[in-house]
């Protein structure tokens, strides 16, 4: 059993209930609420010189959160990590009574979680979802056509949300591929520089570019790699 099983039931931290939360639909029905109750913790924190008087809004954030990665593996890997590893440092630090790393760590529950719901479309809609989540990251409809190998008039139907028509087949596969490496670059690149990065070529594809590297899950993952190593590990 890892370290974040053992802190939620009880090894490290006794006021953790022993509560397993296995269902990740669950999950994402309660990532709304678990944001706003992260906020509220946060701001409680603020104005109170303890840790006592969230005691028990903690304990409802800690279980309502998966306690193993198997069950958010339809999510950002990176924000999974943080987001776990975060809520084993709250529980940590309010079972010491550490209202500044308290208050530090419930700060990063609540950066994932708004990261995590942003980025939901990318990791669990479909492709229509995607494309109209790569038009709202400010690429422009010419960058698009460029990316996803579509004529204008196609890319502005994909990413309307009022127009039903969505990419399927390679297409739609393409659109999710440029999605998820756009989801790594935005973090450290603005949108134009995502473009840039995807259109230019790469040392470590021998000058080839990234864009074209989207021919099998070979290339795929080598792609999701560079793209990764862009990112700092903890949401932004």
């Amino acid at each position: 059993m890892g370290l974040h099983a053992d802190c939620i039931h009880g090894r490290y931290s006794p006021f953790v209930p022993a509560v397993a939360v296995s269902d990740a639909e669950d999950f994402w029905t309660r990532a709304p609420a678990l944001f706003a109750l992260a906020s509220e913790v946060g701001d409680a924190l603020e104005t109170s010189a303890t840790t006592d008087p969230v005691a028990a809004r903690i304990r409802r954030l800690a279980a309502g959160i998966p306690e193993t990665p198997e069950p958010l593996s339809d999510m950002d890997p990176y924000l999974r990590s943080a987001l776990l590893t975060a809520v084993i440092h709250a529980m940590r630090a309010e079972e010491e009574s550490n209202r500044g790393e308290l208050r530090v760590a419930v700060e990063r529950i609540r950066q994932a979680l708004r990261d995590l719901l942003d980025e939901q479309p990318v990791w669990r809609g479909g492709p229509k979802d995607a494309a109209i989540w790569l038009r709202r990251q400010n690429l422009s409809v010419d960058s698009l056509v460029e990316l996803l190998h579509a004529s204008e008039t196609t890319v502005r139907r994909w990413t309307s949300a009022d127009d039903p028509t969505e990419p399927s087949g390679d297409a739609g596969d393409r659109v999710m591929v440029i999605a998820k490496v756009v989801n790594h670059l935005r973090h450290s690149m603005t949108p134009r520089g995502t473009v840039q990065w995807l259109l230019r070529p790469h040392p470590a594809l021998d000058d080839r570019r990234p864009v074209d590297e989207l021919k099998d899950p070979t290339s795929y993952r080598m792609l999701i790699n560079l793209a990764s190593g862009t990112r700092s590990f903890h949401p932004t």
